[in-house]
């Protein structure tokens, strides 16, 4: 197993000040196999991750007793009153403290939730934390900075599934529907996007999708998708020197022709004149 490796290894150490204040630090980690271990604090100023890799963890926090089990990390604020120990048959597992500025809107989140300690089944997580360990254990100059974002990195895995859904939950459903639709058709805009298509993404019934998205948006879906191309193309056509025919082909217009129409409906100008006129207004005045 890559734990064995490790067995024994602990490291601690005084994180960089400016580091902590702008990214994630970690004032410790290792391994423990110890059968007696235990944690009983009121107060620590930091938080931790431990992933479990034989036996039986346990963790005592706001009124809550977990149990962990191996392939699955906990998650635990420390800076309040804790308990976390191995069970009497014994247990072995990987360790890291973690504070700083960008682990704090995660805490926040999962605390907010009533989702601390946190609990997650993540069984690639012993090689990851075993790759910190390699780095840490190099001490060069430069590894602080690189370690963070591997920490941050095991965090997000950790807890990125129950974040989309928490975030998913309190979104109102009229803001989830306006935003899986607008990251669709910007996807996309360089192809026909029929109704058929965006009920189906939606799964919903052409007339359902149809309603919901007047009501929505307070135009057809097929008014939305042409100001959208035209709202692209103006971009294109202030920010890069590409050809009338270019454009048209890059947002899925049939030819240049239909693009200068549709341009010209919704802007009372054909593309060229827009151009012409953009490209005045943003030159120096002289």
């Amino acid at each position: 197993m890559i734990y064995q490796k490790y067995q024994g290894f602990r490291r601690f150490t005084d994180p960089d000040p400016f580091l902590e204040k702008n990214l994630i630090v970690s004032d410790g980690m290792g391994f423990h196999g110890d059968p007696g271990f235990r944690i009983d604090r009121y107060f620590f100023h930091n938080n931790v991750l431990i992933h479990i890799i034989s036996g039986k963890f346990h963790v005592e926090q706001y009124g809550r007793h977990i149990e962990v089990f191996p392939g699955e990390t906990v998650l635990l604020k420390l800076t309040d009153p804790h308990i976390y120990y191995s069970d009497k048959s014994g247990c072995e597992f990987v360790w890291f403290h973690f504070r700083g500025a960008t682990c704090m809107p995660l805490l926040q989140t999962l605390q907010s939730a009533g989702m601390l300690p946190y609990k997650a089944n993540c069984p690639e997580q012993e090689k990851r934390i075993c790759e910190c360990f390699d780095m840490a254990a190099k001490n060069t100059d430069d590894y602080e900075i690189p370690l963070s974002g591997m920490l941050y990195s095991i965090l997000l895995e950790t807890v990125g599934p129950v974040l989309t859904l928490l975030n998913s939950r309190e979104m109102p459903g009229e803001e989830r529907f306006m935003r899986r639709i607008k990251r669709y058709v910007e996807g996309n805009l360089d192809r026909k996007i029929s109704l058929e298509e965006l009920a189906e993404h939606m799964g919903m019934s052409k007339f359902y999708f149809s309603r919901k998205f007047r009501e929505y948006f307070g135009v057809s879906p097929g008014t939305y998708i042409a100001e959208s191309r035209v709202n692209l193309a103006k971009k294109y056509l202030v920010s890069t020197n590409d050809t009338l025919a270019r454009i048209a082909e890059l947002l899925g217009y049939a030819d240049q022709s239909h693009f200068s129409k549709q341009f010209r409906q919704y802007t009372g100008m054909n593309p060229s004149e827009y151009r012409h006129v953009e490209t005045l207004r943003a030159a120096p005045f002289r």
